[in-house]
């Protein structure tokens, strides 16, 4: 209905750049990234002023032809024509956070944040540069923002687990692994990292089904698929272990 829309308002004025705008926004949403870069360059073409129509550029730029470098030009230009918007910022600080410029990153999203405090994806986008910048503390708040912001998203669960993770806060970790698994249950990689957070408690019966259903799922790597195997086949062997001594301590008592 867009795209039907857009068209016979070009029929009536073939100059009318947010036509060729919501047609780039209509082929955008269906995935037809060409469609949609051909139909952006035309809004801008004709009108130069449309601020979205960079931005879409920009994003099937970085996302689809992954070249960041050459996103920004027109990132540039969304926060020339739309200073008072996020979008041109958001994407800004992304092109940053992929150059590994995280001071700067930080910087952009937080201008984004007070232009959009209620956008949760930016307060994700932040946690991320903060992480990245080893800045923890800093990043566990703006991932609980985002998922207070977002309760049925499971990325803000999963990269704070990952910080718990990483500093052997193993009860939050786990807590927070199981959330994500709640709301994508197809996860793979929290399965894993739950796993590994159960192994490091030494709750190995509990760590070994987690590892079977990382492995059965489709989106787990190889080296994790790897390490998944060899978790496996060393808990198997401290399960039995276990179990053996356990049955002879009964036997002996």
């Amino acid at each position: 209905q867009k795209i039907q829309a857009a068209q016979e308002a070009i029929k009536i004025d073939d100059t009318y750049g947010e036509a060729y705008q919501l047609m780039g926004q209509a082929y955008k949403d269906k995935n037809a990234y060409k469609d949609a870069y051909k139909y952006f360059t035309k809004a801008i073409e004709t009108t130069p002023t449309l601020a979205y129509s960079y931005y879409g550029r920009a994003w099937i730029t970085q996302a689809i032809h992954k070249d960041a470098l050459g996103a920004i030009p027109d990132f540039e230009m969304v926060v020339k024509y739309d200073p008072e918007g996020y979008l041109g910022y958001f994407g800004k600080g992304n092109i940053e956070v992929i150059n590994k410029k995280y001071d700067a990153a930080i910087k952009t999203f937080t201008r984004a944040i007070k232009l959009a405090p209620e956008v949760a994806e930016l307060y994700g986008a932040r946690a991320d540069a903060f992480h990245n910048n080893k800045q923890l503390d800093l990043a566990l708040s703006d991932f609980a923002r985002l998922s207070k912001l977002m309760p049925n998203d499971y990325r803000g669960y999963f990269q704070r687990a990952v910080i718990y993770q990483e500093r052997k806060n193993w009860l939050s970790a786990f807590n927070d692994y199981t959330e994500t698994i709640k709301l994508s249950p197809g996860h793979a990689k929290a399965y894993f990292n739950r796993g590994s957070v159960l192994m490091e408690l030494k709750r190995y019966k509990e760590a070994l089904p987690d590892f079977e259903i990382a492995l059965n799922l489709p989106n787990l790597d190889d080296t994790l698929s790897a390490v998944a195997q060899v978790s496996i086949n060393s808990m198997t062997k401290l399960i039995n272990q276990e179990d053996k001594l356990q049955q002879e301590i009964t036997e002996y008592t």
